[in-house]
């Protein structure tokens, strides 16, 4: 969770650590007429708003699944994913930019570094760009902090780039010998070193990454990221085939929920979308 420490600080605010908290958090420090309280992703998408979205569901207790992988039924439509959909969209359309139903990763970082909005809950990868001088207007102003969590818990999100050999290369040696570098905890250093990103869990504790880093959030960046490390789930989103199909659908709900400038349609859009998942995993031989 990145949040702008001088407004917190400004309005007499606490980091929020609940759901509710963030809520209460929100209403006290948007500003219509300013910097917005919160901007999260938008657009649809399952690697876009369902990036970000899965955080509050799985935060609800939400589960995409009966039983993932033993039963492939989905739950999309549960009271927890509804409350999900409900409370993500109520955030935005409450406290959001006016276009932010549309908004993508990049369209966060714009908002941040522009001042539009004073909290998201996003990708790390956003630290070493919001806190660019060269570039941000409000580099030095951000705090890092854990997400929120629920009664399902805490959900920091996950995502991982994979490199892969085609099965079809005819140099399949020099494609793991280079792989294999650029892996390296030599490497991996040295890119963490420029990115203020690593591979590696070894380069986030190295001492020489923690104290290139220490600019960004006094050093509190680099805690974040490592507790977040440790707390996150690899079932976050379920990994199978078929998976950008099924979150494109739910990502289809939120944005239509999002945009509508009202939660009441909540349920309708997830039993939508409920029906289509249903359908596609029938035809995909995962249920009957």
């Amino acid at each position: 969770m990145f949040f702008r420490k001088d407004i917190f600080e400004d309005k007499g605010v606490e980091v929020p650590t609940t759901f509710e908290e963030l809520w209460d958090v929100c209403e006290k420090i948007d500003d219509p007429n300013g910097t917005r309280a919160i901007g999260l992703r938008g657009l649809r998408g399952s690697g876009m708003n369902i990036y970000t979205w899965t955080q509050f569901f799985r935060g609800f207790g939400g589960a995409f699944f009966q039983d993932f992988p033993n039963d492939m039924t989905p739950t999309i439509n549960s009271p927890e994913a509804v409350k999900a959909v409900e409370f993500y969209a109520g955030l935005l359309q409450n406290f959001g930019p006016s276009d932010v139903a549309g908004y993508t990763n990049l369209d966060i970082q714009n908002a941040q570094m522009s001042g539009a909005i004073a909290i998201t809950l996003d990708a790390n990868v956003f630290g070493a760009i919001v806190e660019d001088a060269n570039t941000s207007s409000t580099a030095g102003k951000w705090g890092y902090a854990m997400v929120p969590s629920g009664e399902g818990g805490q959900w920091p999100s996950i995502y991982s780039h994979i490199m892969c050999i085609n099965n079809y290369s005819d140099a399949k040696e020099a494609a793991w010998l280079f792989i294999e570098w650029a892996t390296s905890p030599e490497i991996t250093l040295k890119r963490g070193l420029e990115t203020g990103v690593p591979a590696r869990k070894s380069t986030w504790e190295s001492e020489e990454f923690i104290e290139k880093m220490r600019y960004i959030g006094d050093g509190t960046y680099t805690q974040v990221c490592m507790e977040a490390l440790e707390k996150a789930d690899a079932s976050y989103r379920p990994v199978f085939e078929n998976w950008n199909e099924m979150g494109d659908y739910i990502g289809i709900a939120l944005q239509d929920v999002i945009s509508s400038g009202s939660t009441d349609g909540a349920q309708k859009a997830l039993d939508n979308a409920q029906a289509q998942i249903e359908n596609m995993l029938k035809t995909k031989g995962y249920i009957n």
